[in-house]
C-alpha cells in the first residue's frame, strides 16, 4: 500500500499533499497501515464487523465509521 501511496504522489495534479482513504468491507483490513501511515490524514471505514471503533481509539486523526443496520 505504500508503493501505491508513493506513486499517487508522484503524480504532478497530486503532488505530495495529504492523503484521505476510504475502505468498505475488505477496504478496512489495512488499519495498522492506516494508523501508521502520517501522509493519510482522515479515512473512512465501514460495512465490517469486528473492532473497528476499538482500533480507532488509538489513532487521532478523522476518521468516519459507516455502519450497517444490522
Amino acid at each position: 500500500m505504500a508503493a501505491v501511496l508513493d506513486a499517487v504522489q508522484e503524480l504532478d495534479h497530486v503532488g505530495a499533499s495529504p492523503a484521505g482513504y476510504w475502505g468498505m468491507s475488505m477496504g478496512c483490513a489495512p488499519r495498522p497501515f492506516i494508523a501508521a501511515e502520517p501522509r493519510i490524514r482522515a479515512a473512512v471505514l465501514g460495512l465490517r464487523g469486528g473492532d473497528l471503533a476499538e482500533a480507532a481509539a488509538t489513532d487521532h486523526r478523522p476518521v468516519e465509521f459507516l455502519c450497517s443496520g444490522t
